[in-house]
């Protein structure tokens, strides 16, 4: 697939689609079928047992140029590429070519032997604790030359025992420093203590950096061979992930695909947006089974997903897609957004990762989804031990956020339109023209202006300025609304509310009243956290749909707008699909036997079994090949799942229907009709 065709694809896919003449990131852009675009891009020929269901929807993450196109995405919480300058100094630190970099002989060899995975790991109806899925490297180059497929995530440290290569994340430039932080100059410290040892493997350690108004946690350089594919996580704490492959000039004989600049395409990342978080993955089933569930979008049928029906007009999700291009564009990852990463050729990435103290509410959300989690996860020292600390949040981090708060301009907007009618005047470039005409970064500036600005944003346009005194008050707001999370006292919870209560008084007063639209989508999702049914997946805002769990995988019922009906289909559901329960003993025993069979298998050289336990169900064949079949069937005339749970669901609980009783029952009765003919 290595042919102009491709190119001229790629290339109008991505730039005049989301860039208008002015560079403005089109968030409502074209949108595709997925399934579509990854047989297009030959994916299906790197994923064993390809079925991708044509209702999955996608759009393509946009290229940015500006200050006020990159607070949009951000806005909205969108992954979004910046401007290859950004990645100037990786680019050319590395010679040319990402993988003889890597290998080079002063630091191919690796101090300790590190952990990779290998690219079935993670998969959904895999264990998540199995060591036939994990490979021990010796060296870098041991990656590539490897009969398996492997994935390593490389974290720098400073310290004897950590490899040599140099740390090109600290030469990634981030762009808008006024509010994702500036540029840092030396890796984090390595803790040797013994507690610490336990979780270094694990992320890279507990350190944190402070760089203006962002916190580096963690700097990785990653390698990975082609069909390396990195199933659905959600990052480590809230955090922003910058990262850019490195150039392949050595390695770029027959690529798979080529990207948008006329690059090799070296990964394709795959985000669900904030509301699909259930949908995609389901905690309720994984945490007392340690077997990974989510929805294998690869391999999961048409008929197992949420359906439409005439009373909701509600979709499946739309993804965002982004190609990594080798020596290309940086791509900025946006907290907590799920994803997953394929690797489509040999390659090398580097990356930065960042919590952001004007996104609090983004790490309010990773507590409030990890509180579920019956294995509670490694967080970063921010996390756990500053954010902890009364000295630093009532102290520090609150007086901080309350001064660029206090610091909106209000109604500038009203008298600077510029000529074509745009609030706020003229955009703002990231990228600067210098006196001969060429393009350079103005980051250097921009961290140099910053370093000397007050908090009061008095040096900044008015666009950041607002933009960063909305992400300050959602802060607060997180701060005060989640505060089991953070070292705040009691007086202090209600001195606080006591200013976002009067700032908000003095918005009305000047009649602008900023929402911050990410921060009122985090607090929904919260919400539902803390108060959805399990078994309920929630889609959007008013979309729910019940499933249960088959072989491993989720099936779903209709798309719902109201929680109750989705309850009354979840237990029909349950009473159409069988489960037998072992006892734990069964299980253990089970698993026991199968790891003695395995290592007996290692130690002689043989090919280890492919087996898969699931100790949470264990379903009846026979009805779930006959449940299958009846969806299968009903699908293809144009129905759902509905039709199967008749008895539960054909009538509605009294207080499930919207406030147009009358409207809204004729419609579920017309529904229930259709389907149940």
């Amino acid at each position: 697939r290595y042919n102009n065709s491709i190119v001229n694809i790629m290339s109008k896919r991505v730039n005049p689609k989301y860039v208008s003449e002015k560079g403005a990131a089109r968030l409502e852009g074209e949108t595709y079928c997925l399934v579509d675009l990854l047989k297009e891009w030959g994916v299906d020929e790197l994923i064993e047992g390809f079925d991708v269901s044509p209702e999955w929807r996608c759009r393509l993450c946009p290229y940015v140029e500006s200050e006020e196109d990159l607070v949009s995405v951000l806005e909205e919480g969108v992954p979004c590429f910046v401007n290859e300058s950004f990645a100037e100094d990786v680019v050319q630190s590395c010679g040319g070519d990402g993988i003889d970099f890597v290998t080079q002989k002063q630091w191919n060899a690796l101090p300790q032997p590190r952990i990779a995975f290998k690219s079935d790991w993670g998969r959904p109806g895999t264990m998540m604790a199995d060591h036939t899925k994990l490979h021990l490297l010796e060296s870098f180059d041991e990656l590539y030359e490897s009969k398996d497929v492997l994935n390593l995530q490389m974290f720098h440290r400073e310290g004897a025992d950590n490899p040599r290569i140099p740390c090109l994340p600290l030469k990634l430039k981030w762009p808008l420093p006024e509010v994702l932080g500036t540029q840092t100059d030396h890796a984090l410290k390595s803790n040797n203590d013994a507690a610490s040892d336990k979780t270094e493997g694990l992320h890279g350690g507990q350190a944190s950096l402070h760089a203006g108004v962002g916190v580096v946690v963690d700097n990785a350089t990653r390698l990975s061979k082609k069909g390396a594919l990195t199933w659905w996580h959600l990052d480590d704490g809230g955090e922003f992930v910058y990262q850019v492959a490195l150039p392949l000039h050595n390695h770029e004989d027959t690529p798979s695909l080529i990207g948008p600049t006329g690059k090799p395409v070296t990964k394709l990342f795959i985000f669900a947006p904030l509301d699909a978080y259930d949908l995609i993955a389901q905690d309720d089933w994984q945490e007392g089974s340690h077997v990974v569930s989510a929805t294998d979008i690869f391999r999961s049928p048409h008929h197992h997903l949420p359906a439409r029906t005439t009373s909701s007009s509600s979709t499946l999700p739309t993804f965002w897609v982004a190609l990594l291009e080798a020596g290309g564009r940086p791509l900025l990852s946006t907290p907590n957004v799920q994803h997953l990463v394929l690797t489509t050729q040999d390659c090398v990435m580097i990356e930065q990762r960042r919590l952001g103290t004007l996104f609090v509410d983004e790490m309010a959300y990773f507590m409030e989804r990890a509180r579920k989690w019956a294995d509670p996860p490694v967080l970063y020292n921010y996390l756990s031990k500053e954010l902890k600390s009364d000295s630093y949040v009532v102290e520090t981090l609150i007086p901080s956020l309350i001064t660029m708060a206090s610091a909106y301009r209000y109604n500038n907007s009203d008298n600077d339109d510029d000529d074509d009618g745009n609030k706020g005047g003229k955009e703002t470039s990231l990228i600067k023209v210098n006196e001969n005409g060429n393009e350079e970064d103005a980051t250097k500036e921009e961290e140099e202006d910053h370093n000397d600005d007050s908090e009061d944003g008095s040096k900044l346009s008015d666009f950041v300025c607002n933009f960063r005194a909305r992400r300050a008050l959602a802060s607060l707001e997180a701060i005060y609304n989640c505060h089991r999370h953070f070292a705040i006292s009691k007086p202090a919870q209600l001195q606080l509310r006591q200013f976002i209560e009067d700032l908000k008084a003095m918005q009305g007063v000047h009649g602008d009243s900023p929402i911050d639209r990410r921060n009122q989508k985090i607090k929904e999702t919260i919400d539902y956290i803390r108060h959805g049914v399990v078994g309920v997946s929630r889609i959007a805002e008013h979309s729910f749909t019940a499933r249960v769990r088959v072989k491993c995988q989720p099936v779903f019922g209709p798309i719902r707008t109201q929680i109750n009906d989705a309850v009354a289909d979840l237990k029909a559901m349950k009473e159409k699909v069988i489960y037998v329960q072992p006892p734990e003993e069964v299980v253990r025993a089970q698993q026991e036997q199968l790891d003695k069979a395995q290592q007996e298998r290692m130690d002689a050289s043989e090919p280890l079994l492919e087996v898969m336990i699931d100790p949470s169900d264990y379903l009846n064949e026979e009805e779930f090949d006959q449940l299958d079949k009846e969806l299968l069937t009903l699908h293809s005339n144009g129905c759902n799942a509905t039709s199967l749970f008749k008895q539960s669901s054909s009538t509605p609980s009294s207080n499930s229907m919207p406030n147009d009783s009358t409207s809204s029952q004729a419609a579920f009765d017309a529904d229930m009709d259709a389907l149940f003919d």
